[in-house]
């Protein structure tokens, strides 16, 4: 089963917040795959991963990047701060 992770990163110019795409074996055709409909078993996670995202753009914004990293980024691959 695939779930998506968020992590908060600081890019070159501007730090970014991502939720990954899958775990493990990843289709052939990515682009097909991350723009289809999610699976019915997956919206829920998939949804988790979107409130967590949202709490860590918050948090980016409010409190800056090393707090939302150290938040976010702690527990690897839970999409939920510690």
């Amino acid at each position: 089963k695939s779930y998506p992770y968020l992590a908060v990163t600081l890019a070159e110019e501007f730090p970014r917040v991502r939720i990954g795409v899958k775990r493990g074996d990843l289709p052939e055709d990515l682009a097909e795959y991350v723009l289809s409909a999610f699976p019915p078993d997956e919206v829920l996670i998939v949804q988790e991963a979107v409130g967590a995202a949202a709490d860590a753009v918050e948090c980016l914004l409010l409190e800056g990047a090393a707090v939302a990293m150290n938040r976010f980024n702690s527990r690897a691959g839970s999409g939920s701060p510690s």
